[in-house]
Formats: structure tokens, C-alpha cells, sequence
């Protein structure tokens, strides 16, 4: 009979409460009969409040949560007793573990709804200030990095790309935007020398071969005991992408972070054992690294071999389908830059000391050739001095 008064109520367009269907069930006579108005209104006893459903939604969500950890938790127990190699259980722990701490969606927004939320972002400052390289030429081409984009930069090997992409992170770093580096092919030890170098401009065959000057080893001595200290962290213990994820976000989390580098792809191990060709593989490890930047809202600049494709033609310079393994790589990248340095092939007094950055894809902007010096005796790139540096 309650139910039966409740759809009545209902019927004339009413929204029923504790109230209404009193004042209905004492119309009809059937007040006392259904147990009278204490035993009606303690039908709503025990019932959630609606103004309390979003915390209420958020404890049922965060239980989840916890049930989710609780299954990965045992599943790396599980692994871990099935015999499987340290690396291995680790990598689909990290993977399984950073899938839990992914920021969950609002959903699909529609058209216009997305465009306000740039605006917006556009109107607060929000969407992220790009990361400049420290190349005047090459940032004025491109505006900078922007967050959330794939960096690859490419070249034949000793052309100069880990000194190239080292050389952004100290700047970016310099500038207070917090770095990483990750190198799979340098030591720390030749890293530390190459910054050194950069600090002091001392060369590093100077101070190994202990043939620097009193005043030399004074600049030494003034930036290891008094050199102002800088965000940008370094490490060459990381093997896999899901390894270097978990790194970044407790990066992210603790101290801020802006920019990444990978020295180089092709070093990194897929997150498992695989039967997949190379390509493949590389093609996985290139989708991780740009969910890794969009993720994280940060740059991810991740160093390239070349093919052996330039040798052979007339004209050394790469082209972008020289991307060792390639396919992948040229579809998901933003920004496509590649070295090249003719002094390697043609020496002349020209081209001595001089780079070219070739900007073969651009994703938002335009593409171009930027020259650059490179200091030998350094290992290091900085602006070219002299007039028509950039040509679009």
C-alpha cells in the first residue's frame, strides 16, 4: 500500500518525500493500517543522504582503489615465486602499480567544451610554460618544447647528440626547470666530466692528464666547493621505460619536474621477455615514451640512432626515414631533429666547428635547418656567431 501511494503521488507530478506520502496515506485511510506516521517515517532511517553522495561516491572509489593495489600487490608476490627473472617481476610491478596512480578522466568533453578549457588554460597561465633548448636560432624556429611532446633527436654515431641533448637538460635546468637525465650509453663518471667541462671550460684531457693550470684547477675548486646547485638529476642505472616512469613521478611528486632525457632509444629493453621483432618492439617503447610526456606534462627528448642510409648517398645529410627502426618513431614523435656535421665527410676550413640541426618534423610549427658551432675541444654546442644562422 506504501509503494502503491508512492507511485500515486508520483502519477500527479509530485516528488514524493516523508511528508507528501503521510498526507496521502492519511487521505486514503491507510495511515494507521500501514503502521502509522512513526513507523513511515522511519523508512528513511539508515538511507545515504543525497548531500553527502559525492563523499560517499569518493569512499566507495578509493576502496576500489585499494582492492586494485591489494591484486597487484599479490600478483607481484605471485610472479616473484613463479621464478622469473628480478628485472622482469620489477617491470610488471612498476607498470601495474603506475596504471593505479593514472589520473582518472573526466570523460569525453565536446567540442566547445574543449576549446573554453584552452582558453581558459591560456587566460590563467595553466598550459605550461615550453622548455627552451638554450639555442636562440632553434627556439626562435620552434618556440621552445612544448610540454607533453616526443623529442627524438637523431644522428649518426660521435656526430654529437648526447652532448646536444645534455646540453638542453643543463640549460633547461639552469633556468630553474626541473630535469632528468637518463643515460643508458655514458657513465656517470664521463657524465660529471662533460658538465664540468661546460662549468670550468676547461677540456676534460686536461684535467685527467693533470696538465691544467693553478688557475684552472681554481675554477675547479670554485664550483665543487661553492657552485650553485641545479635541478636537473642524472641517472644510468634505469634499463626499461616502466623503470624511468616510476622514477619521473617520484621525480614529479618530490621536487617538480619539466624535462626528460633518454640516452638513447634504442638501449631501452622492452618491459618483457618478447618474440617481436626489434620494430616492434621499439615501436612500444616509442608509444610508452610520449604516454610518458602527455602523462607527466613534461618533454621527453629521447636520443636516436641513425641507419647506415647517409653513407651511401651523394649528399650525407639524414633525411627522416634514416630513424633506425623508424616507423614507429616517425609517426609518434612531435619534433624531429637530426644532426649532422659535414666536417665529418668533407672537411673544409667552411665547415669547420660548424653543426647543422635539421628540423625534419614539427608537429605544430614549422620545420627548417638551424646551424650551430660545435667546440671540439668541449664536446659541446652553443650559438653560431655570425649572421643567417637559422634558415627556414
Amino acid at each position: 500500500r506504501i509503494y502503491e501511494a508512492l507511485l500515486a503521488v508520483q502519477a500527479r507530478g509530485v516528488s514524493p518525500d516523508f511528508i507528501v506520502l503521510r498526507e496521502e496515506l492519511t487521505r486514503l485511510g491507510q495511515i494507521d493500517e500501514v503502521g502509522g506516521p512513526a513507523y513511515v517515517a522511519s523508512l528513511v532511517d539508515g538511507l545515504p543522504v543525497v548531500s553527502h553522495v559525492r563523499q560517499h561516491a569518493e569512499i566507495v572509489r578509493e576502496k576500489a582503489r585499494l582492492r586494485e593495489a591489494i591484486v597487484a600487490a599479490n600478483r607481484l608476490v605471485a610472479d616473484a615465486l613463479d621464478g622469473g627473472t628480478s628485472d622482469e617481476v620489477l617491470d610488471r610491478g612498476l607498470r601495474d602499480l603506475s596504471l593505479l596512480a593514472e589520473p582518472t578522466s573526466r570523460g569525453p568533453v565536446t567540442e566547445l567544451g574543449a576549446i573554453r578549457d584552452y582558453v581558459a588554460g591560456l587566460s590563467a597561465g595553466t598550459h605550461g610554460v615550453p622548455v627552451m633548448s638554450g639555442f636562440t636560432d632553434l627556439d626562435a624556429l620552434l618556440g621552445g618544447f612544448r610540454l607533453g611532446d616526443l623529442v627524438v633527436v637523431a644522428a649518426r654515431p660521435s656526430t654529437g647528440k648526447s652532448s646536444m641533448a645534455l646540453g638542453v637538460a643543463q640549460h633547461a635546468a639552469a633556468v630553474g626547470r626541473p630535469s632528468a637525465f637518463f643515460s643508458l650509453e655514458m657513465g656517470m663518471r664521463a657524465l660529471a666530466a662533460r658538465l664540468l667541462a661546460w662549468r670550468t671550460r676547461i677540456p676534460t684531457d686536461r684535467l685527467e692528464r693533470g696538465q691544467a693550470t693553478l688557475d684552472e684547477y681554481a675554477r675547479v675548486s670554485d664550483v665543487v666547493t661553492d657552485g650553485a646547485e641545479s635541478p636537473l638529476r642524472i641517472e644510468t642505472a634505469v634499463r626499461t621505460v616502466s623503470e624511468m616512469t616510476g622514477w619521473c613521478r617520484r621525480l614529479k611528486q618530490e621536487h617538480g619536474l619539466a624535462l626528460v632525457v633518454v640516452d638513447y632509444l634504442q638501449l631501452l629493453a622492452p618491459p618483457e621477455r618478447s618474440r617481436d621483432s626489434r620494430e616492434v618492439e621499439v615501436a612500444g617503447i616509442t608509444a610508452a615514451l610520449k604516454r610518458l610526456a602527455v602523462d607527466e606534462d613534461v618533454v621527453v627528448v629521447a636520443l636516436s640512432q641513425l641507419s647506415r642510409a647517409p653513407e651511401a648517398r651523394r649528399d650525407k645529410r639524414p633525411h627522416l626515414a634514416d630513424l633506425r627502426e623508424s616507423g614507429a618513431i616517425e609517426q609518434v614523435t612531435d619534433v624531429a631533429l637530426l644532426l649532422f656535421r659535414e666536417e665529418m665527410h668533407r672537411p673544409k676550413p667552411e665547415n669547420a666547428g660548424v653543426a647543422e640541426v635539421i628540423v625534419a618534423k614539427n608537429r605544430n610549427g614549422p620545420v627548417g635547418v638551424v646551424r650551430l658551432a660545435w667546440r671540439r675541444e668541449l664536446a659541446m654546442f652553443a650559438d653560431l656567431e655570425r649572421e643567417g644562422g637559422c634558415r627556414v
